[in-house]
């Protein structure tokens, strides 16, 4: 378990308000975009996110939910700042409807008072920079790892889980779990978030059935007609307006006496933009693809498609679907002008009145209104709102939030009043369900900050992966850590695994010395007690045989007929452990040439004496001499075949036939016993080593 590290969730835009959506995630100096939009209610750098607040340079990678403006269309001016060098993500639909809308973007808003934010040669290199992803694709962004999820709301919408060293956070933008006459519901991740992002947009209000909504619908529509008055819709060019089209196609086929009463979309862009639903079907939900098998269900036969407004200067009854939904400019904002002072005629609004913008204004029924000339104009004609916005009301959040249970619920894309009252509602829902699940509804520019404890997990791969026998079984490799990943794998298939390559430095020493390799290899045998010592005989390029022995498989002690008494060479790859070996083999052979002079008449004594008492006479005296090497002054008792001395104020006496230390003191005792089992250790091995032993080491 790896200690809590913070994450930073920071609204630039949709913070207790709905627009220009941009919400900025941080976790281990990683940095996602979520979304890109412009305000619908404000006009030139007024519209867009407060980008000031951040280094755009720090920004990984951007990912757009969908096309809608107020989602998307600051896009272009964060490409064109030289400091951003992150990805752009984006559905396959996505991409060419966001194409389409932003170039009538720049059209319309050539002359506007706020001025352009971006010019089409921005436009054009933001749409170079965009990469696609699907549904349920896993993209990996230098250790971002990517999921997008089906939204509902429109074609291509996407909710994206982004996942950084363990950290998943879940963005929603703009969705509905509803299906409806085109798209399906959003779907819900297997696997739950950390930390939930979820738009607000209705606050805890629920919508009404779909059937409700369009007999409501179709009921006001009709008695505008046949009271003698037109009919406006405005709409955003894809999206809802698909989906009102089908509602009153379906209802013109029903109702014959209807067909009377034209129906016109205005709108080029929603035209030409019919062939990316054409080309999608797969996106589409279920009814909608099987209706493809007999007709194109896009092909209305009742719908009309008109250019201008001055197309309808000489029209009867009719109904309009027109650009933009928010009455803010462009067709819907000419036919609007050109009808309100009439009360035959009536306006719907069907998506959701955005705080600022003349959709909103004119449901709070004003007696006027002023044009886009500042002329102040009666509103005389019926206005209502039958909202058919894709958007999850209380209901549907509250369920996905109960779904999912994440640790933190971030609200974003909600008015502040109703962003408030859906978070009580929602830890009032969470509290009784005894979920642990902290609510947060910040302003814009305003950080929510918590920890995140994560647990560090490693995969096991190659033959480490095969040999291991159980879950718990102990493995040992090379743990490789990239982009938050991390993996353990043998030495050997570093190669076959990762970037890494491995190598080994081969060394050799050469040691001058008077003794001989029999002497040395005893004296290490010694001081290395357990460790493997194999015999080896080595024939080198003269054809001249070395004897000589490897320590532990890794470092070789050799010796040549002619280097007898001259030097012995020592030769390993090098690595920490083989490195230590050959440091004490180097520091033992030069700390040998300063034996103790009497050693060598001892160990002869031994080589000569024959088996029995004068043997053992030898062995005593070689241990003798070894504890005077340690200990200072020791006495040696032949016949009881103690060694007794003084350590500090303390007595001590070896029984070297036991191996038994006597002594007052326990931590005395524990001092000798050490060097005393060394050098027994030593004596057991002079029967086996009779015949190369020529010399004894001080062991000390």
């Amino acid at each position: 378990m790896q200690p809590g590290e913070k994450f930073q969730v920071m609204p630039l835009g949709a913070g207790s308000e709905v627009g220009r959506s941009c919400v900025i995630v941080t976790y281990k100096h990683k940095r996602v975009m979520f979304d890109c939009g412009i305000h619908p209610g404000l006009t030139g750098d007024d519209s867009l996110p407060y980008f000031d607040e951040i280094d755009l340079g720090t920004v990984d990678v951007i990912l757009v939910t969908h096309f809608h403006l107020d989602h998307c269309a600051a896009l272009p001016y964060v490409v064109k700042n030289p400091a951003f060098k992150g990805r752009i993500f984006m559905t396959h639909p996505t991409k060419p409807i966001f194409s389409m809308l932003l170039f009538d973007f720049i059209r319309l808003n050539k002359h506007s008072a706020g001025g352009a934010i971006f010019s089409e040669v921005d436009l054009k290199a933001a749409i170079d920079r965009i990469e696609l992803i699907d549904y349920r694709q896993e993209i990996d962004v230098d250790g971002i790892r990517i999921t997008p999820y089906v939204a509902g709301h429109v074609l291509g919408a996407a909710m994206f889980q982004v996942e950084i060293a363990g950290f998943k956070t879940l963005y929603t933008g703009d969705y509905s779990r509803k299906p409806d006459r085109h798209l399906p519901g959003a779907e819900t991740p297997q696997a739950p978030p950390d930390v939930l992002i979820v738009e607000s947009t209705y606050g805890v209000s629920n919508h009404s059935s779909r059937q409700e909504r369009e007999k409501r619908f179709v009921d006001k529509v009709t008695s505008i007609l046949y009271r003698g008055g037109r009919c406006l819709l405005p709409v955003v060019a894809l999206g809802r307006a698909q989906e009102l089209l089908l509602i009153l196609d379906d209802h013109w086929s029903k109702n014959p006496k209807l067909q009377r009463f034209p129906i016109y979309q205005a709108s080029a862009l929603a035209r030409r933009s019919l062939a990316v639903y054409q080309t999608y079907i797969n996106m589409l939900n279920q009814e909608m693809q099987a209706s493809f098998d007999s007709a194109n269900p896009f092909m209305l036969k009742h719908v009309s498609h008109l250019g201008n407004s001055g197309s309808f200067e000489a029209l009867g009854p009719c109904v309009v679907l027109a650009t933009p939904s928010m009455l803010q400019s462009g067709l819907s904002r000419d036919l609007f002008e050109a009808w309100c002072d009439n009360p035959a005629n009536g306006v719907i609004i069907a998506d959701f009145a955005v705080q600022g913008t003349l959709a909103r204004e004119i449901l709070g029924a004003p007696k006027d209104i002023l044009t886009q000339t500042g002329m102040k104009l009666p509103l005389n004609m019926s206005v209502d709102a039958i909202s058919f916005s894709a958007h999850a009301d209380f209901e549907q959040t509250k369920q996905f939030v109960e779904e999912l249970e994440p640790c933190h619920v971030v609200l974003v894309h909600g008015e502040s009043n109703e962003m408030r009252r859906l978070g009580r509602a929602l830890a009032t829902s969470a509290s009784a369900k005894n979920m642990k699940t902290s609510f947060h509804t910040p302003k814009n520019c305003e950080i929510i900050e918590a920890s995140f404890q994560s647990q560090t997990r490693a995969n096991v791969v190659g033959m480490l992966a095969a040999q291991q026998k159980t879950s718990f079984s102990e493995v040992q490799g090379v743990l490789v850590k990239r982009d938050f990943k991390e993996i353990l794998v043998g030495q050997s298939e570093l190669s076959l695994y990762t970037r890494l390559r491995t190598c080994g430095v081969k060394q050799y020493q050469v040691v001058p010395t008077t003794k001989t390799l029999p002497k040395i290899r005893f004296a290490l045998e010694a001081f290395y007690g357990r460790r493997k010592f194999t015999s080896t005989t080595l024939v080198n390029k003269r054809e001249a045989c070395e004897d000589g022995f490897t320590i532990e498989e890794q470092v070789s002690v050799t010796q040549s007929p002619a280097d007898q008494n001259v030097k012995v060479r020592l030769d390993w790859i090098s690595n920490p452990e083989a490195d230590l070996i050959a440091d004490g083999v180097v520091a033992l052979v030069l700390q040998l040439e300063d034996e103790p002079p009497s050693l060598s008449s001892v160990q002869k004594q031994f080589f000569d004496a024959p088996e029995g008492i004068q043997e053992l006479e030898a062995k005593l005296n070689i241990a003798h001499i070894l504890m005077k090497a340690h200990f200072g002054d020791v006495h040696c008792d032949l016949g009881t075949r103690i060694l007794s001395f003084a350590y500090g104020s303390h007595d001590v006496v070896v029984h070297i036939d036991s191996g038994q230390v006597e002594c007052d003191c326990a931590w005395v005792c524990t001092r000798v016993l050490c060097p005393v089992n060394r050098i027994l250790n030593v004596l057991r091995q002079l029967k086996e080593e009779k015949l190369i032993f020529e010399q004894a080491l001080d062991v000390i």
